[in-house]
C-alpha cells in the first residue's frame, strides 16, 4: 500500500473575506488528510479569528517550513506570510494592508 501523501499547499485568500472559514469547514473533515498534506499559506492570527466566529474545534499550527508541519486531522499547519493587526480587521471590509497579505 503506498502511504506517500503529497503536501499541498492552500493560499487563504482574501484574509477579510469567505477564505478562512472555508479552510477550516474543509479541514475539519478528516478524509483529506488520508490523501494529502494540505499546508495553509496565509495570515494564522486571521485564521485563529475565524476560528473563533465559528466555533471550531481545531487547531491552528504555526510552521515555519513545511516539514514541520504534523499534517493531522484535528489540526491545521499554517504557513504564515503576514502578520495582520487582529484588532483592526473588519470581516468583509478589505483595506490596503489585507490586500497586501493575499500577495
Amino acid at each position: 500500500m503506498n502511504t506517500y501523501r503529497p503536501v499541498i499547499g492552500i493560499t487563504m485568500g482574501d484574509p477579510v473575506g469567505i477564505g478562512p472559514e472555508i479552510i477550516l469547514k474543509a479541514l475539519s473533515s478528516p478524509s483529506i488528510y488520508k490523501t494529502c498534506k494540505p499546508l495553509i499559506i496565509g495570515d494564522t492570527g486571521v485564521l485563529k479569528l475565524a476560528k473563533k466566529s465559528t466555533s471550531s474545534a481545531l487547531k491552528i499550527k504555526d510552521v515555519k517550513i513545511p516539514v514541520s508541519g504534523i499534517y493531522q486531522s484535528g489540526q491545521i499547519d499554517v504557513l504564515c506570510l503576514s502578520k495582520l493587526n487582529k484588532d483592526k480587521i473588519s470581516w468583509g471590509k478589505p483595506t490596503l494592508q489585507t490586500g497586501k497579505a493575499m500577495i
